[in-house]
């Protein structure tokens, strides 16, 4: 028995229990619907008291089943979870790319660097399933993102949640470059009132500097919009091989795709308003759980080499124009 095989049935060990646990679960969720359907009909054909507090205490107690047994069968999930993600996610990046590093309650903080500007209006950020390593002397970070805005309350309001990508090329670009894809969901909190007094305090050649500049392409500016300060740089980079890269890409991900490159970075956010790499509980039940996680692992770690490869078509580009 290979390695490859031994993991599979250690895998298939772990899932029996697990499925046991949720099962039980299941039956109490079962069991605690049911006494809160007889409680309400008891409420109207008023059987007696004593038949009505048989029914109360059957909801009490069914309910506590459910929180007690939930919690306890949602850490064994997220530990198995973790179990599934060490031993299985990161063995498969690691046999395309080199130097991984994984770290499972961490994210990546290119939101905060030269990527702040693709999502406006949060202050919060989360995240997990870090991954950083190398493909082909280009390093990259990769994570599952969370954005929000906080409001005063306290309140969290979701702004962006998918995968965020970033890809260090060391040559710096001269001025950034902003795509975003014209539905790209997401809201930005400043107000009408702040946006007219920005407007008054901002020069016509300000505002002209983000105004959506135009390739030549009608489908992708139609799909698009780019801001830069420096419209030669865009068609240095945007060419057409690149822009029809990212058409398909946008449909691969299924997602609203963000693209900047600034400074050395260039990151890539994709909201799909999921996370890579999770299931849920019922998730456990399925047949096929570790022939799917694995097929999403190698789908995600392809995505990143196929962002890689057709990056670097550029990099004599970008070393050019940032020697200039």
């Amino acid at each position: 028995m290979n390695k490859d095989e031994r993991l599979e049935q250690e895998i298939k060990k772990k899932l029996v229990p697990l499925r046991i646990w949720c099962g039980i679960v299941n039956g109490s969720l079962g069991l605690f619907c049911l006494s809160v359907l007889l409680l309400i009909l008891s409420i109207f054909l008023k059987p007696g008291m004593a038949i009505l507090t048989v029914f109360i205490v059957m909801c009490v107690v069914s309910s506590v089943l459910v929180i007690t047994l939930g919690i306890k069968v949602g850490s064994k999930v997220l530990a198995f979870r973790e179990y599934i993600k060490n031993n299985v996610m990161k063995p498969i990046f690691e046999s395309y790319f080199d130097n991984i590093t994984y770290f499972p309650k961490h994210y990546n903080t290119g939101c905060q660097g030269e990527g702040n500007i693709m999502v406006e209006g949060w202050s919060l950020a989360e995240g997990e399933d870090l991954i950083q390593g190398v493909y082909k002397d280009v390093p990259f970070t990769f994570s599952n993102t969370e954005l929000f805005h906080v409001r005063a309350n306290g309140n969290k309001v979701p702004l962006f949640k998918g995968q965020w990508l970033t890809f260090d090329f060391k040559v710096p670009l001269e001025r950034a470059i902003i795509l975003r894809e014209r539905n790209f969901k997401h809201r930005t909190f400043r107000g009408k009132a702040h946006a007219k007094t920005l407007q008054k305090q901002k020069s016509r050649k300000e505002r002209d500097k983000h105004i959506s500049i135009n390739t030549d392409s009608t489908e992708f500016n139609k799909k698009f919009f780019i801001i830069s300060e420096d419209q030669h740089m865009v068609f240095y980079v945007l060419t057409p091989h690149f822009m029809e890269f990212l058409f398909h890409l946008d449909e691969a991900v299924e997602a609203d795709t963000s693209v900047c490159f600034a400074g050395t970075k260039a990151n890539f956010a994709f909201n799909n308003n999921k996370y890579m790499f999770d299931f849920k509980s019922n998730k456990i039940f399925s047949n096929n759980l570790l022939e799917e996680f694995k097929e999403q692992c190698h789908r995600e770690a392809k995505c990143i080499t196929a962002i890689i490869e057709e990056l670097l078509i550029n990099e004599t580009l970008f070393e050019k124009r940032g020697g200039n």
